[in-house]
Order: C-alpha cells, then structure tokens, then sequence
C-alpha cells in the first residue's frame, strides 16, 4: 500500500526502507524512501521548509 512520496525524489513510499514521519517543527508529514535515505540526499519540510540529511 502506498502512503505517499518521497520528498526528495517523489518515488512512491512502497519499496523497503522508506519511512514517514513528522517534521519537529510544524507537524506536516515527510515521507522519504529508502534510496535517498541510505545515499543521504537531503530533504526539506514542504510545510516550513525545515531541512535534514
């Protein structure tokens, strides 16, 4: 089942690795699959804009 998209790169959150989880600053939700989490490309909030690794 699909939750949403990856921030980074817009792939559906499906494949093993991907995470979603919510920005400490403003409560919106980030999704992020597992090839840009493991390559460390960075991200920012599509809320408040608050960046990370």
């Amino acid at each position: 089942m699909r939750v949403g998209n990856c921030v980074s790169c817009g792939q559906g959150l499906i494949l093993k690795g991907s995470t979603l989880f919510t920005c400490s600053s403003c409560d919106n939700k980030i999704g992020r699959c597992g090839d840009c989490r493991e390559q460390a490309v960075g991200y920012a909030c599509p809320g408040c804009g608050t960046s990370g690794p």
